[in-house]
């Protein structure tokens, strides 16, 4: 299968959106990708997480990782290289 290859921005939001679909993340307000070339699944990772409320998340590292996962089967982030 072919990643789509979609700029950081774009992923960001993906990302976000993903992530506030699991139950006790709701209350994630941002994240951030990290350009990492040399990663074998991707050449990304979710390297930030602001979690607002973080009384109510729960579980935060397994969702994060989970929607990684989910994610890099799917985008690559476009590079300028």
């Amino acid at each position: 299968m072919t990643k789509e290859r979609i700029s950081k921005r774009i992923l960001e939001s993906i990302a976000l959106a993903e992530l506030q679909n699991r139950r006790g993340c709701e209350n994630i307000v941002a994240i951030e990708i990290e350009y990492v070339p040399c990663c074998v699944d991707g050449n990304w990772r979710i390297c930030t997480v602001n979690f607002g409320d973080a009384t109510t998340i729960t579980h935060p590292g397994e969702a994060v990782a989970l929607v990684s996962v989910k994610l890099m089967q799917q985008y690559n982030l476009l590079t300028d290289s």
